[in-house]
């Protein structure tokens, strides 16, 4: 805020102010750096990372990094996988990053939801480098019944997919880079 001899500056919060000068006036300011007066932090939190800002803020953004790499603007991080994870926050003008939280959890799982499923199969995933992608949901046959694919993929996976107009029985999906495959089994029930 501004402290000021003359009562319409004074208190005025905002970090610029035009005045017209017509007697002597003190002007003193009181702000400090959005860091010094604002915390981001990374929380850990039913298997997801949530960003933890200590004050109620409107219009904030947010941008994920992964080892250095941007993946997600979502407030949240869905079933993340091993890393090194830093948050950077934008409101206003100001910007202000989180420290470097890392993830040790080991074994990594796509989490499917809700399973069993009935018309929409929720699906979560994160990708820390860029890598074409398929999403596959076979069967119990191991046939192919839907399938996605992805040109450099790379960040957060958080969709739900139509599964209406499938049969009601077992069925697996499969996620496939050059690197690495995940599959997870779901149920389809009436």
């Amino acid at each position: 805020h501004w402290y000021s001899t003359a009562p319409a500056y004074n208190n005025l919060n905002i970090d610029s102010i035009e005045i017209a000068l017509a007697s002597n006036t003190t002007l003193i300011a009181h702000f400090d750096t959005c860091k010094n007066v604002i915390d981001v932090d990374i929380l850990p939190v039913n298997k997801n990372l949530r960003a933890s800002i200590s004050d109620d803020l409107s219009g904030v953004s947010y941008e994920w990094f992964l080892n250095g790499t941007v993946v997600s603007s979502d407030s949240i991080i869905y079933n993340p996988i091993d890393g090194n994870y830093q948050l950077t926050i934008r409101f206003d003008s100001c910007e202000i990053e989180s420290e470097v939280f890392t993830l040790e959890n080991g074994d990594y799982r796509l989490h499917l939801f809700p399973n069993p499923a009935i018309n929409a199969l929720n699906v979560q995933f994160l990708i820390g480098e860029q890598e074409d992608l398929s999403i596959r949901i076979l069967n119990t046959l191991g046939q192919v019944v839907r399938q996605w694919n992805y040109q450099g993929f790379i960040g957060q996976y958080n969709e739900s997919i139509d599964v209406s107009g499938l049969a009601r029985e077992l069925y697996f999906i499969q996620i496939e880079t050059p690197n690495r495959m995940y599959t997870e089994k779901f149920i389809l029930i009436d």
